[in-house]
């Protein structure tokens, strides 16, 4: 609730701005502006939602399984495997919840929180659209360096028992 309080307030803010600096006609173009982005983002996000639903489903129904998948060292892989295919979003964040309290290794679980954040096809989905091809995939492959770079720190520490 209070993310909409913030985005209403921002969107006030902007009105007022737009409406001093160039009028209702301004307004009116940060309308269309909105519209355009609308008819761009509106399918894929739609099939977000119902991805990110289904995958949510299908974890807690194999609950088991992935905690025994995602035990130790090979967790950590699995956990960046998983962490890309999932859609991202808010969707998994309970079901990493429940894997917490149920114990399960913590290294695996904070890999695939970082899987998630920084790789999924869902973010790059949405970034190829708003900073073109070229940009988005110097910005992947960065993003994915160093990814892969606190997956092998991730190894160590669960190696040498600094997490478990």
């Amino acid at each position: 609730m209070i993310n909409a309080a913030i985005m209403l307030a921002v969107l006030f803010l902007l009105f007022v701005l737009n409406y001093r600096d160039g009028g209702i006609k301004t307004i009116l173009y940060g309308f269309s502006a909105s519209g355009q982005l609308g008819k761009k983002f509106l399918p894929p996000l739609i099939l977000m939602f119902f991805i990110a639903g289904q995958a949510e489903i299908f974890v807690y129904r194999y609950m088991e399984i992935l905690k025994t998948w995602l035990a130790g060292q090979k967790g950590i892989l699995g956990s960046w495997i998983a962490g890309l295919l999932v859609p991202g979003g808010m969707s998994f964040f309970p079901i990493v919840q429940k894997m917490w309290e149920d114990g399960l290794n913590k290294g695996p679980l904070l890999m695939f929180l970082l899987s998630v954040q920084m790789l999924n096809w869902q973010t790059l989905m949405f970034r190829i659209p708003l900073l073109g091809p070229k940009l988005a995939g110097i910005l992947y492959g960065i993003t994915a360096v160093t990814n892969l770079a606190l997956l092998f720190i991730f190894f160590f520490l669960v190696r040498f028992k600094f997490i478990n």
